[in-house]
């Protein structure tokens, strides 16, 4: 690197996907927000990463274990045994069904976790493609 060249005369476009000091984003997860930013990270690499540019981080690790967690089953299923107090059993069938079918991002307690992690993938950010996800 030459000693008169500074980062501003060697980088061109730098793209920062992150949050800043994350209090939206905590304000939005705390109402339930579900947030990723790995599409806007594939889609500002296609659009203005050079060759041989840099993405940093440059992969992640995604990791699943199973967990129980009472009280979201509570909420989501038991709460048809009793709702103000009508018997609505009659939906746990449905209820259980479509309570888990979506991913939930939740903050659990470590002892709620049942067993140790398990790499799911690994993705390389200089690689990945929206197919693969």
């Amino acid at each position: 690197m030459c000693p008169d060249c500074s980062i501003r005369t060697l980088v061109q476009v730098v793209v920062d996907v992150g949050c800043g000091t994350r209090i939206l984003s905590i304000f939005c997860a705390h109402d339930g927000a579900k947030r990723s930013m790995l599409g806007s990270v594939i889609t500002g690499r296609d659009h203005w990463l050079k060759h041989g540019g840099l993405i940093l981080p440059s992969n992640a690790t995604l990791y699943m274990a199973p967990v129980t967690h009472p009280d979201r089953y509570g909420e989501s299923i038991d709460f048809w045994q009793n709702v103000y107090g009508i018997n609505m059993s009659a939906m746990l069938p449905l209820a259980t069904q479509c309570a888990f079918e979506e991913p939930s991002v939740e903050s659990i307690s470590g002892e709620n976790v049942l067993t140790w992690p398990h790499v799911v993938s690994l993705l390389t950010f200089l690689t990945v493609q929206f197919t693969s996800l």
